[in-house]
């Protein structure tokens, strides 16, 4: 089986960008503090862009204690960034796919 994850970020008022991207079951498990943080964060969750409210990401989860470095480095691995960043991440998803067709 494979996973992949989904994130969509904000990147200015309603300006969605996502990425998708195969993630193994093991890091798949170590993000888990970390979306659990985003989850509760809500709105400026992850503010990477020029009109961000409020901490960076490394700064709000990393260095205040709720994640470890690791676990942070390995979601920002999956989070899209765009042009300017973005500034809240709306939606995160995890597909479990048992069998790929490669069509072309």
């Amino acid at each position: 089986m494979k996973y992949y994850i989904s994130i969509e970020g904000d990147t200015n008022d309603g300006d969605l960008i996502e990425s998708l991207n195969e993630i193994s079951y093991v890091d798949l498990e170590k993000i888990k503090p970390v979306v659990e943080a985003v989850i509760a964060k809500k709105d400026y969750n992850w503010s990477t862009n020029e009109y961000s409210k409020g901490k960076n990401p490394y700064e709000l989860y990393v260095e205040s204690g709720i994640v470890t470095e690791e676990e942070y480095e390995i979601f920002y691995e999956f989070v899209p960034h765009g042009e300017y960043g973005i500034h809240s991440i709306t939606s995160i998803k995890i597909f479990e796919v048992t069998r790929v067709t490669k069509l072309l």
